[in-house]
């Protein structure tokens, strides 16, 4: 009972830290961009954020977000010099632009200061080792909003029983919802869906399958994107040349199109009213494009996380099937779309799942449903291993 108590209380602890350094996050990006968005101003500031990771990578080359999990089961063992570069360069990356998300950043931080206290909690290796992994779940729990995804993405341990990751990672969710309410105007990020009630026939199944496949779509257009985007770089030198080259291109994209800066997450909400101004063409372009500006982002050494936008790029894609299906609920075509992208890009049906059903919530199941399913069916067929 007392180790419940405890890993329930430092997953709160982690949740709190995870909302504070999101603050930090906001508020660096804020100060970054008042001076203003225009195309000059985008290409002087992404390129000025590729200048300081390509600083930080010459000292500490490697990275990403799957090494930060991986590490948390060593704590002992953790080189915080390295878990603080990490933390750096994804703030940078998260505040100058980057289509990335800040999971990385957040793991990082909140790593970092659980390096220092699980030392003092318990001497038992095994111990440490758990309240490290359960540090990291309640981190990711907080960002994704679904503390049973953030558990089984950390889960590497069977040793670690699945129970007291869901319990610590509900804490970090309700230590990152009150923080958050102070901090950030808000608790957690709901997908705000167009009003859709779910039909009992079948219908919904139906409707969700090409917005699904277009979904799924973009998600396999990242996992072959990415690593050649990285053998295109590695052409270029050693990491700071390729940080710099990727900048370079990235900033040239974003300022021809502002909206593949940032993880995608907050234009989410505007997706549709961009298809009523813009036209179907011209959303599915946004998705590739996204899905382009994410995987140079990634190549280059611009650290965060995929799924937010593989989430914005399987929605784009999702949404412009409207077009061809006039009579197509907007939520079902958003939500198939972002789930066949989540499955696909991440390779891992279930988290995918979990995020979506939190995020956008159960009355899109079978939409969500139908994009999983296509999704993993895809990836037996054809794996696409990606490492993020």
């Amino acid at each position: 009972m007392f180790w419940i108590v405890k890993a329930g209380l430092y997953g709160a602890m982690a949740g709190v830290v995870t909302a504070i350094t999101l603050w930090a996050m906001k508020f660096l990006e804020q100060a970054v961009w008042a001076w203003g968005s225009g195309p000059l101003q985008i290409v002087c500031v992404v390129t000025t954020g590729g200048m300081l990771i390509a600083w930080l990578r010459h000292f500490f080359p490697k990275a990403s977000l799957q090494a930060l999990i991986l590490a948390s089961q060593h704590p002992v063992q953790l080189q915080r010099k390295w878990v603080l570069s990490v933390a750096l360069t994804a703030i940078v990356a998260v505040a100058f632009g980057g289509a990335v998300g800040p999971e990385a950043g957040l793991i990082a931080v909140v790593l970092e200061i659980s390096s220092l206290v699980v030392m003092r909690l318990s001497r038992d290796r095994a111990q440490q080792r758990a309240l490290s992994e359960v540090a990291v779940a309640a981190s990711l729990s907080a960002w994704y909003g679904s503390p049973p995804a953030a558990a089984s993405q950390v889960q590497t341990d069977e040793r670690l029983p699945v129970p007291l990751l869901w319990w610590a990672a509900l804490m970090g969710l309700l230590g990152f919802g009150l923080t958050a309410q102070h901090l950030l105007g808000g608790g957690m990020h709901r997908l705000e869906l167009p009003a859709h009630t779910p039909a009992a026939d079948g219908t919904d199944l139906l409707w969700s399958v090409l917005p699904a496949l277009m979904g799924v779509f973009t998600g396999v257009l990242f996992a072959k994107l990415l690593p050649q985007c990285r053998a295109l770089l590695a052409r270029a030198g050693g990491p700071v040349r390729q940080t710099l080259l990727g900048s370079a291109i990235f900033a040239g994209l974003a300022a021809a199109v502002p909206e593949l800066r940032f993880s995608g997450h907050h234009e989410l909400a505007l997706l549709p009213n961009w298809l009523a101004q813009w036209g179907a063409a011209a959303v599915l372009a946004l998705a590739c494009l996204k899905v382009l500006a994410l995987s140079i982002c990634l190549a280059s050494g611009w650290l965060g996380g995929a799924i937010f936008p593989l989430l914005m790029a399987g929605a784009c894609a999702g949404l412009a099937t409207t077009a061809l299906l006039p009579g197509m609920p907007v939520s079902l075509a958003l939500v198939a779309g972002m789930s066949g992208a989540a499955t696909v890009g991440m390779g891992k049906p279930l988290v995918a799942a979990l995020i979506l059903v939190f995020v956008a919530g159960v009355h899109t199941l079978p939409a969500v449903c139908v994009g999983v399913l296509l999704g993993y069916g895809v990836l037996r067929r054809w794996p696409c291993p990606v490492e993020h």
